[in-house]
C-alpha cells in the first residue's frame, strides 16, 4: 500500500524520484545485457566468417588460392601442413578451422563499459537529489532556527 506524500509528513518529497531512478538504472543494466550479447554475437560470427569455419551459403561457390611459391608437383597440396592466416609458404601458423575468443572478450567489455557509465548516471542522480533536498532543508530550518534557539521571542 503506497500512502501519498500528503499523508505522510516524514517521507522525503525526493522519494517518488528515487524510485524512479532505481528503475531507471535496472532498466539500463537489462539494456546494457542485451547490448552486450548482441556486440559479442556480432563480434564473435565476424570473427568465425574470417576464420572460415561458416559454410558458404547454397549456391556459392568459394575461390580456391594456390600457393604459387612453390613449385607443381603431382603431389601438390597433399603433403603441405595446413597453414594458419598471415603464415609464410612453409611455416605453420595457426590453424583456419578455429575462431578467436574475441566475442566473449567484446561482450564482456561492453558489459563492463555500460555498467559503469549507468553506476555513475545513477550516482550523479541521486548526488542532485541530495544536494535538492540540502537546500530544501537548510531553507526550511533557516525560518525555524530563529524561534528554536530563543534568538527571537
Amino acid at each position: 500500500m503506497d500512502v501519498p506524500p500528503a499523508a505522510a509528513p516524514l517521507r522525503r518529497p525526493t522519494a517518488h524520484a528515487r524510485r524512479a531512478l532505481v528503475a531507471a538504472q535496472i532498466g539500463l543494466a537489462c539494456l546494457v545485457v542485451l547490448a552486450a550479447a548482441a556486440v559479442g554475437g556480432a563480434v564473435q560470427d565476424r570473427v568465425d566468417d574470417r576464420a572460415g569455419l561458416r559454410p558458404a551459403p547454397v549456391g556459392t561457390q568459394q575461390a580456391v588460392v594456390r600457393d604459387e611459391s612453390r613449385p607443381a608437383s603431382r603431389t601438390a597440396g597433399l603433403d603441405d601442413p595446413p597453414r594458419g592466416r598471415g603464415a609464410a609458404p612453409g611455416e605453420i601458423g595457426r590453424p583456419a578451422t578455429r575462431g578467436g575468443n574475441e566475442g566473449p572478450l567484446a561482450a564482456l567489455g561492453t558489459l563492463l563499459v555500460g555498467w559503469t557509465l549507468t553506476a555513475a548516471a545513477g550516482t550523479v542522480g541521486r548526488r542532485r537529489l541530495e544536494e535538492w533536498e540540502h537546500d530544501r532543508w537548510a531553507a526550511e530550518w533557516a525560518g525555524v532556527e530563529p524561534v528554536w534557539s530563543g534568538r527571537v521571542s
